[in-house]
């Protein structure tokens, strides 16, 4: 892409430079030769606008995500429920069910979810695509989707209140599906608890 930038520079300056020599030397056309060298110019220009838009989304795009990957830790207090399921895939003797059905727990559920659906607003509403979340946040998302204790205890008792989520579930399960990626927590996945079907 820089090497495709900097022939275009190479070729307009050739051309602008040409068009000035030319142009001194045959006055009946230099007026012609001015507007197709200006038109040029202009091309060119618009090109390379469209490339420093196109840099400049990119960057906005990538910061965004990265604040919104901060939420998740500061603003929404996702850490302590993402710790103590994590908890339970380094030790079989954690009693994951018994920790996260204490009221305690809840505050910290909800408030997972809560980032859970702001990330399935933002798709629903195109603001970020499926794509631009996948690698980053698709481990967060699975984890506590697909985490049998907070299905019974909310996604499906409240399916309602989540369909936003379980839309997203249901998209992103098949983008990941299609482009042979793992599912995080695949052995207690959403699409197989006994109530899905009628959420």
């Amino acid at each position: 892409m820089k090497n495709f930038k900097s022939s275009i520079t190479i070729i307009a300056t050739f051309l602008i430079v040409v068009g000035i020599i030319v142009s001194s030397f045959v006055t009946q056309y230099s007026a012609l030769i001015s507007t197709v060298t200006t038109t040029i110019t202009a091309v060119i220009g618009a090109v390379a606008l469209f490339f420093q838009f196109k840099k400049d989304k990119d960057i906005n795009k990538a910061s965004f995500l990265l604040e919104f990957s901060k939420q998740f830790y500061e603003t929404y207090d996702c850490k302590t429920l993402f710790n103590i399921i994590e908890s339970d895939v380094d030790d079989s003797a954690v009693d994951l069910e018994t920790i996260l059905s204490s009221p305690d727990m809840m505050p910290h559920i909800e408030n997972y979810l809560s980032w859970c659906k702001t990330l399935a607003a933002l798709v629903n509403d195109e603001v970020i695509s499926l794509k631009d979340i996948n690698q980053l946040f698709y481990y967060r998302f699975f984890a506590v989707v697909n985490n049998k204790t907070i299905q019974d205890i909310e996604l499906i008792k409240y399916h309602v209140d989540y369909s936003d989520i379980i839309n997203l579930y249901v998209t992103w399960h098949k983008y990941r599906k299609q482009h042979n990626q793992n599912i995080p927590f695949e052995e207690s996945d959403l699409c197989i608890h006994p109530q899905f079907k009628n959420v």
